[in-house]
């Protein structure tokens, strides 16, 4: 049971943790935390996977965001980031349960109240971020666009 939802979750993985992070991380985490539960006590493993993988990328998305505060505050010299295409730089930049829902819904072609569920959150705020995920991908698209057109 637990290799069939390897490579699904090292896919979603990928999508919600950062450039930087290794997704078999995120997986080898969400497995240890199921088998700690137990597998009795999970009714939907690929949901408490999901949700185990994008707390632990939101975890981790805060602590890198503390650190690079008091780096700035000390004059500490900030790790330089690797330049990534634009789109994929656009997309990272979104918080991890919006990229999250944007590929169960975009990628997965998954129901957004189903997407919700496995996220742990309603209908209505899942439909409210991906609204707002989209537009804000859009118009910094077609700024871009914009750009190269100029």
């Amino acid at each position: 049971m637990l290799a069939s939802l390897y490579e699904p979750a090292r896919r979603f993985a990928a999508v919600v943790g950062r450039v930087e992070m290794d997704p078999d991380d995120l997986v080898q985490e969400a497995f240890v935390r199921m088998l700690q539960r137990g597998l009795a006590g999970i009714d939907d493993p690929v949901a408490y996977m999901r949700r185990t993988m994008l707390n632990v990328a939101s975890n981790e998305r805060r602590r890198t965001r503390s650190t690079e505060r008091v780096r700035r505050r000390v004059g500490a010299p900030l790790p330089s980031n690797d330049v990534y295409p634009s789109d994929v730089a656009d997309l990272m930049e979104l918080p991890p349960v919006t990229r999250a829902l944007l590929y169960l819904t975009e990628i997965e072609g998954a129901p957004i109240a189903e997407a919700a569920g496995h996220l742990g959150m309603s209908g209505t705020a899942a439909r409210t971020r991906l609204s707002r995920a989209r537009r804000r991908l859009r118009s910094s698209l077609e700024e871009q666009a914009d750009e190269r057109l100029a």
